[in-house]
């Protein structure tokens, strides 16, 4: 495996700062100030880290592991690939790497499960491990179209999903804005300090399945 880049690691992790602060603004600024599009100011800051997510694996041509940026860089590059949907060629290509990082047991699996689901859901597609969902018409969570939907928690325990399709679902309902908890409580042991004080916090109090309402 790659050694460890600390630079790498702290350009991610601001890249992480900037899509938590842009969703916290976000939610906060919109609710005082009618006439503001989150959905646009969000969707521009994605759109942002995406341009530069894209420039670093053209660099270094391959996932920047736990390895290489440790646990919470390696998350927050997660998020951004997670977050790119208007740049579905570069998703998709995101997916292929992030897929070669878990075979060398660098990521977590279930980052593959969540960031296939969102490929196939953007391409129009049925998800395959039920981690996207919408609002149903009664008002509450349900997950969108699956492939198999007999089959979906026996391949969520594949991918090291073990939270039943029907308890995440309820989870989210409930308020938890974090659908992928359990990529956080596992893996690689965190770095040491971070000067990226808002991503830091973020990453180590959802292992410890404490905060909640940072991100959609």
């Amino acid at each position: 495996m790659a050694e460890f880049n600390a630079a790498l690691r702290d350009k991610l992790l601001t890249l992480g700062d900037n899509d938590i602060n842009a969703i916290e603004f976000a939610n906060s600024y919109s609710k005082t100030n009618a006439n503001f599009n989150s959905k646009e100011f969000v969707e521009h800051v994605e759109d942002t880290n995406t341009a530069q997510f894209k420039a670093v694996l053209e660099e270094i041509r391959e996932w920047p592991g736990e390895s290489t940026v440790g646990k919470e860089g390696a998350i927050a590059a997660f998020i951004i690939a997670q977050h790119s949907d208007r740049d579905l060629k570069f998703q998709k290509h995101a997916l292929t790497l992030l897929e070669q990082a878990v075979q060398k047991k660098d990521m977590h699996p279930g980052a593959v499960a969540f960031l296939t689901d969102r490929v196939l859901v953007n391409e129009g597609k049925k998800q395959r491990f039920g981690t996207q969902f919408q609002r149903g018409l009664d008002g509450k969570l349900e997950s969108k179209p699956l492939e198999d939907a007999s089959l979906v928690n026996a391949r969520r325990a594949t991918m090291g999903l073990n939270e039943p399709v029907e308890t995440y679902i309820a989870r989210m309902d409930e308020g938890d804005k974090v659908p992928f908890r359990e990529l956080l409580e596992t893996g690689a042991a965190m770095t040491a300090e971070t000067k990226h004080s808002s991503w830091a916090k973020f990453v180590k109090t959802q292992a410890k399945d404490a905060m909640r309402g940072l991100l959609s």
